[in-house]
């Protein structure tokens, strides 16, 4: 509870601020109902009951179809509507992201916040229109490490790709796997620090009993397709940055 979160803004100046548990709960009350029974509004309750009638016999209005694309990215998390038809730009959407920052190097996000943040831009993008949704599309930054519990529950704050306190660990990989070169044979790719391969050690590391209550792991915007539609999945651009995955 005691992380400093640091948001960066345009101009490039920090502000800091302190993580407070969120309030929850909403207040609900019941719907009053209208009652449109000839005599309980006099002469107006018949006009009341035959506009009513009038509106459901009316063709219901086609609504605009849209495909919507999502960026999640380090600052924030951004939405776009296009038109199913012309692609054009319907509208646009963002929310920022508060960032766990230390001097060792640390770069953290709490993936909730990455949803929290989904939620936001959409209705921003939205503004209490109705449209019909096509399809979503999913992209995000790269190499950073959610780790997931039995529950698909994050574990612990996601390692960033900006995340440097795994400059030892990469180090230590390219060692243990023989070099500069052999790594090359095998993946294609250097355990490089902002990659996720290193995180994975660092997390066994340094934080031992979060690594054994981690069932699986992904990336930060396979997170957010696991949280849209329940499918564990990625794809080959992501994982070419894992350092991990044979490129070739």
């Amino acid at each position: 509870m005691g992380d400093v979160l640091r948001r960066r803004r345009p101009g490039g100046s920090v502000a800091t601020l302190r993580r407070h548990p969120r309030a929850g709960g909403r207040l609900h009350r019941p719907h009053r109902r209208l009652d449109l029974r000839q005599g309980c509004l006099g002469p107006r309750a018949s006009v009341l009951r035959g506009a009513r009638q009038q509106l459901s016999r009316a063709p219901r209005e086609r609504m605009r179809r849209v495909f919507i694309g999502v960026d999640c990215g380090t600052q924030s998390t951004k939405v776009v509507l296009r038109d199913a038809v012309t692609g054009a730009v319907v509208a646009v959407g963002r929310a920022p992201h508060e960032l766990i920052e230390r001097d060792d190097g640390t770069r953290e996000q709490d993936p909730a916040w990455w949803v929290d943040a989904l939620r936001a831009a959409v209705r921003d993008a939205l503004r209490a229109e109705r449209f019909e949704i096509g399809g979503i599309g999913v992209s995000g930054q790269q190499h950073g490490l959610v780790c997931l519990d039995a529950s698909d529950r994050p574990v612990r704050p996601a390692k960033l790709w900006n995340d440097t306190t795994t400059a030892v660990e990469s180090a230590a990989l390219t060692r243990t796997l023989g070099g500069d070169k052999r790594v090359l044979e095998l993946t294609g790719n250097l355990p490089l620090p902002g990659y996720t391969a290193p995180k994975i050690a660092w997390l066994a590391a340094h934080e031992p009993n979060a690594y054994a209550r981690t069932v699986r792991m992904c990336l930060p915007h396979d997170y957010l397709n696991l949280w849209l539609t329940g499918e564990f999945v990625t794809e080959s651009g992501d994982a070419s940055g894992t350092a991990y995955f044979d490129v070739r």
